[in-house]
């Protein structure tokens, strides 16, 4: 069974996740700052929805591609919804790589997933903007992903001669208490 003195706790993974200007603007996360602890639900904007791929002997995870919070993610469908009121045809999907995370919209790619499925793809993670919390968690059967995240730190981007228009990219990683 080994020495219990050479268990080492595992390391919290750490992500970068863009939160864009807008959002905070819209005063859905106030008070959003380094060193403190945030409740919140990740999205996955995807790069490129027709070249994702199935994968099913690939482990499930995610790896920075250089972009600013955008991953090589391989993942696993658990869960997908027909999502009325956001549009006809729209389309909600969980993705679990680790962290759990959703993608919603109108995409012949994504209506195809099902549960099971394990696929590969790039994305950048987004802190939710509103989309989870006010429609797709009220949901009947709608899995839970708002979850306590520490930010370790805020990097602001400001365009040349700009104030607005700037991001915030906390680098996160997730608190499970």
């Amino acid at each position: 069974m080994g020495n219990p003195d050479d268990v080492r706790p595992t390391p919290a993974a750490e992500l970068e996740v863009l939160l864009e200007q807008w959002v905070l603007d819209d005063g859905n996360y106030p008070q959003f700052k380094a060193r403190r602890t945030k409740r919140f639900a990740l999205q996955l904007d995807l790069a490129d929805s027709h070249r994702l791929r199935p994968t099913p002997h690939e482990p499930i995870g995610a790896c920075r591609t250089g972009g600013v919070a955008t991953y090589e993610i391989t993942a696993d469908v658990v869960h997908h919804t027909a999502v009325e009121g956001l549009a006809e045809d729209d389309h909600a999907v969980v993705l679990d790589f680790g962290p759990r995370a959703y993608y919603s919209g109108h995409d012949p790619a994504i209506a195809r997933l099902r549960v099971g499925d394990r696929v590969a793809f790039k994305a950048t993670l987004l802190v939710d903007p509103y989309d989870y919390v006010e429609m797709l968690a009220p949901l009947e059967g709608f899995p839970a992903l708002v979850h306590t995240w520490s930010v370790d730190r805020l990097q602001a981007d400001h365009p040349a001669g700009s104030r607005d228009g700037w991001q915030d990219q906390p680098r996160t990683s997730e608190n499970r208490r």
